[in-house]
């Protein structure tokens, strides 16, 4: 009975070791360190660099977080603050001091807290001097110049081997401080010329060809007033539509700049072009002397499908505005 007394208690010793060696392991894999020669050195000095200071009101700029010594850098966690009111988190990415195939990222952000933290996988992987973080954002567009900055801190570095971290006080810049300008305005009116009940007109502008940059639509009126705050240097592309009239698109456009256009009706089949399929439509609901299912084939509105439409879409055959 003595023996087995003792056999079970060094199966528990060795058990309880087993149990604290996993606990050990996954504390150390929640806190993402990596396992390497002991060191007690701090990380290095920590500061902002940005692609500019002076944005404007729409505009997106990079702002990066940098390291300029890292001796044994395994893991870092820091908080960054920023005026939501101002400033649009548009991307976070880890930097080039981190090596991307050997690294664990985490991330949060909502208005005006940025939450980052990385660590490295391998047991001699340590960061390198440069970028520790990436951050792209967009200055909100404000009716009058505006001063902002960013702030660092909680700073938590962890260097191989160590069990707890000691927080660092950021370099200066600690704070990063930012200036908005309102921005130039792209701006115009948008006519129909068969304005009818029910026929909306729109304007979207692209910034290059792709992005779109803002919209705005009428739905009561005939005409509508746009206006839209962008950056300057950019290139543009003004989108304008309108029900039973074609699309017209302006490209290429630079702030400031002034558009005013009337679209040109005769979109009989909505498929925003003037062109023979409308010509074909309105002659067949011509030859049936009804508007059926085609709101479009009475273009001016008169309630008739007739000569009049048929003229409208002969004569802005190809076109779109003016």
């Amino acid at each position: 009975m003595q023996k087995n007394r003792s056999y079970n208690a060094k199966t528990r010793v060795k058990f309880g070791r087993r149990i604290c060696r996993v606990l050990i392991l996954v504390f150390s894999i929640g806190l993402g360190l990596s396992l390497g020669s002991p060191t007690t050195q701090a990380a290095g000095g920590i500061s902002f660099s940005a692609s500019k200071e002076v944005v404007e009101g729409g505009e997106i700029f990079e702002v990066f977080v940098e390291i300029d010594s890292t001796p044994s850098l395994a893991a870092l966690q820091m908080s960054i603050s920023y005026d939501a009111s101002k400033l649009l988190v548009r991307n976070i990415e880890v930097g080039s001091a981190w090596p991307a195939e050997n690294t664990d990222l985490y991330q949060f952000s909502w208005p005006g807290t940025i939450g980052f933290a990385a660590s490295l996988r391998g047991a001699a992987q340590v960061a390198t001097p440069g970028h520790l973080l990436h951050l792209t954002f967009e200055a909100i567009k404000l009716d009058a110049p505006a001063t902002t900055s960013l702030q660092i801190s909680n700073v938590l570095p962890f260097t191989l081997m160590q069990s707890d971290a000691t927080p660092i006080q950021p370099t200066l810049p600690a704070s990063f401080s930012l200036t908005t300008n309102p921005g130039q305005r792209i701006s115009g009116l948008v006519t129909l010329q068969k304005p009818a009940p029910g026929r909306w007109v729109s304007a979207s502008l692209l910034r290059g060809s792709y992005a779109v940059f803002g919209t705005a639509t009428e739905t009561t009126k005939p005409q509508l007033n746009f206006s839209f705050t962008v950056p300057s240097g950019d290139s543009y592309t003004l989108t304008t539509l309108g029900l039973c009239h074609a699309k017209c698109v302006k490209p290429y456009l630079s702030a400031p700049s002034q558009q005013n256009l009337t679209l040109l009706a005769g979109d009989v089949n909505a498929d925003t072009v003037i062109d023979i399929r409308d010509i074909v439509l309105l002659k067949r609901q011509m030859a049936a002397k009804s508007i059926g299912s085609f709101p479009c084939t009475d273009l001016n509105g008169d309630g008739q499908v007739n000569n009049a439409d048929l003229e409208l879409v002969s004569g802005n055959f190809g076109r779109a505005c003016q």
